[in-house]
């Protein structure tokens, strides 16, 4: 079914921010690197696609302007051009992964010499960056050459701070001179719900990093100067009368619900609420 214009840019004014037009075109990578990245660094990218959009839409529907655009494109171009957008969206996104990765790692395991061999899984996150952006649309690529610059720089890990950004840096730029070239075969559509798989489950593994990082390795800092883990305090709050009491309270609602039912539930606690003020002008 051909993709119409009106309804991309309606999605991209809705849900750009979140990939919903790139979904809608078939570039899922796209999509999803908008979702992770909030519309291309903040909306940077999203608001450089107003003018985007109608290419966007030919190159799905492969008209025959667009295809004639594409093999002139090829003949004068025997690999694709350098694009400075293309090339700081891989820096971006690699950078992006390779601190996610890193940061998701536990600080107590890395402090243990013999799980610091996780710090490997860093360079292939970064690789994994910059190899999504540069097989968005009609370019493609191997992951080798990304990854073999990303590994390249990871020894620079344990001098610097900055050493994921070398190597994200080392990563795209072999990506660009040895990986991309163009993507000549017509491209295969998939089924939608293959597609919604795919793309769940790689928001999932995204998620479950950040989530790791959270739980794991962020902090909060209470009003007299203390620093705790996030999971530290999740273990003293699940230890906490607090939690005993709320966990009774779960526990008495669900038994009422099973001996009388869900709207008896409801009916009680609405009685509780006394939106009229009943019980309290009665107690006055």
């Amino acid at each position: 079914m051909a993709k119409s214009l009106c309804v991309t840019y309606c999605l991209w004014l809705l849900g750009g921010w979140f990939g919903l037009h790139h979904f809608y075109l078939g570039r899922d990578r796209h999509a999803f690197v908008w979702w992770c990245t909030m519309g291309g660094v903040f909306g940077m990218g999203w608001l450089r696609e107003f003018w985007r959009i109608p290419e966007y839409v030919d190159d799905a529907n492969e008209t025959d302007e667009y295809v004639e655009y594409f093999v002139e494109l090829v003949r004068t171009y025997p690999k694709p051009k350098f694009k400075v957008h293309r090339f700081a969206g891989e820096l971006v996104v690699g950078t992006l992964f390779g601190y996610l990765t890193r940061l998701a790692l536990p600080e107590e395991l890395l402090n243990q010499q013999k799980y610091r061999i996780l710090l490997i899984f860093v360079p292939y996150s970064v690789a994994l960056g910059v190899h999504l952006v540069g097989n968005i649309g009609r370019q493609t690529g191997e992951i080798w050459f990304p990854m073999l610059g990303s590994y390249l720089a990871f020894p620079l890990y344990r001098l610097s701070q900055s050493g994921i950004s070398y190597s994200s840096v080392a990563a795209a730029v072999l990506f660009e001179w040895l990986g991309k070239e163009y993507q000549r075969k017509p491209k295969t559509r998939q089924n939608l719900c293959k597609r919604l798989v795919i793309i769940s489950l790689c928001s999932l593994v995204y998620m479950s990093l950040w989530g790791s990082f959270i739980f794991w390795n962020a902090s909060i800092t209470y009003s007299d100067g203390t620093t705790v883990r996030i999971h530290e305090a999740a273990k003293h709050f699940l230890n906490s009368p607090a939690w005993k009491e709320l966990k009774k309270s779960i526990n008495e609602v669900y038994g009422y619900a099973q001996e009388h039912s869900w709207w008896a539930v409801y009916d009680k606690f609405l009685e509780k609420l006394d939106p009229q003020g009943e019980q309290h002008a009665l107690k006055v």
